[in-house]
């Protein structure tokens, strides 16, 4: 009788391996790039050992099943993507260890969340999860883009409202994130360079030496030297906000003035259809600009946001993701995470798309907090159907406000 040869069937750590019942995806972490197959019945078998986490990315198999051509298959893709191998028992008898990739980001916020639930460390442990605070500090604007009370819904825009928020509020809140983890400060309007305590709020935040951002419409430039000379530290940067419907003789004004003042300045473009991006693009390359180009939602554009925007298959088998990118994907939204917004009327969110938290007058670990344990943002991922069953959920963005704006869960062409 002849002998059934038996050998290792082994996954490397640095693999992820996802599956339903109709594919499974193998994603190899180092070299960003995955492959998918049709599950079989044979292949579902090999499939099933290998997600089982006891397992831990080993499992016996005979020679009578790599017969099998789904199976010898699925092994030489494996192979040939540096995704695994297949040892001989004869060789070691021995179950090879292999450490899987198993989620750590997630446990380490439910450990903060039950922390902070005692007094002891309350206020130690939760608002180190804050690392980035946006301050709209006026909504007065006499610009009156188009889109105006949509754009900022969206992405980081200038906003206009009738409130301006208090000086002593703004240094008061920054104040108590002194000792944390904050790496970013940002400020918007409205006339951002027109509200009324800005030299006082300047002053003040020259003692900071946080990353500081400053939003403006390309239109709302400083008329103040103090304020120039400000804006040319090394932890400063301007961001110069430019609408679709922008006057390129007013923009070169603004490149000029930036350019004379020796300033670091970003130029923010809004893009709503191809022909607006061809413009833009030359723009941006005549005038050798440093920029982002950012989609915007209008209501009416949703087959530029089809073309350009949604990812396919072919973006998703090469997303070029670590594995603690992964990690966090599945665990929180890496948009949102970490940040919190207020607005001219004082009121704090995580993201302006949802519900307020409270207002800036609150604690800030209350408010951190109330996010993490009930809020909508920090912790939105791709649990929803269709993602839920697709075995690219995690390789996926995170979701943004474009899903929110345009009122789809996922935007991409694999689960239309």
């Amino acid at each position: 009788m002849i002998m059934k040869k038996k050998y290792w069937l082994i996954l490397d750590s640095y693999v992820f391996i996802w599956s339903n019942k109709d594919s499974v995806l193998i994603y190899n972490s180092l070299s960003g790039k995955s492959f998918a197959l049709t599950i079989t019945d044979q292949l579902s078998l090999v499939i099933d050992r290998l997600q089982v986490k006891e397992n831990l990315y080993c499992i016996e198999i005979s020679s009578n099943e790599l017969v099998n051509i789904e199976i010898k298959g699925f092994i030489k893709l494996l192979r040939t993507h540096f995704c695994g191998d297949l040892l001989d028992q004869s060789i070691s008898n021995k179950k090879p260890l292999v450490y899987i990739p198993e989620l750590n980001i997630n446990e380490e916020i439910d450990r903060t969340e039950n922390l902070v639930k005692s007094d002891a460390v309350f206020g130690q442990e939760v608002v180190r999860n804050l690392s980035e605070i946006t301050f709209y500090v006026t909504g007065e604007c006499r610009v009156g883009c188009h889109n105006c009370d949509k754009t900022n819904k969206q992405l980081e825009w200038c906003c206009n409202e009738n409130n301006e928020l208090e000086i002593n509020s703004i240094k008061n809140f920054i104040r108590k994130n002194k000792k944390n983890a904050i790496q970013r400060l940002n400020f918007f309007g409205g006339d951002l360079f027109n509200y009324s305590y800005l030299d006082e709020l300047l002053q003040y935040l020259n003692a900071f030496n946080v990353n500081q951002q400053f939003y403006s419409h390309y239109t709302l430039l400083p008329t103040k030297a103090s304020i120039w000379k400000y804006i040319q530290k090394d932890n400063c940067n301007l961001n110069l906000l430019i609408d679709g419907s922008f006057n390129e003789g007013l923009l070169i004004d603004a490149i000029e003035t930036t350019l004379k003042h020796e300033i670091r300045a970003n130029f923010n473009f809004i893009v709503e259809d191809e022909d607006q991006y061809e413009y833009i693009s030359d723009i941006i390359e005549k005038y050798e600009l440093s920029s982002k180009i950012q989609p915007h939602y209008n209501g009416s554009n949703l087959k530029f946001f089809k073309d350009h925007i949604y990812l396919t298959e072919e973006d998703l088998k090469k997303p070029d993701l670590s594995k603690r990118e992964v990690f966090a994907h599945q665990a929180l939204n890496t948009n949102d995470f970490g940040k919190l917004t207020i607005t001219p009327d004082g009121k704090v969110y995580a993201n302006p798309k949802f519900p307020a938290l409270g207002t800036i007058e609150d604690e800030i670990r209350e408010l951190v907090y109330k996010e993490m344990d009930q809020g909508s943002s920090w912790r939105r991922t791709r649990d929803m159907e269709p993602c839920s069953d697709c075995v690219y959920q995690w390789l996926c963005p995170s979701p943004s406000n474009y899903e929110l704006a345009i009122g789809k869960p996922n935007l991409c062409h694999v689960k239309p």
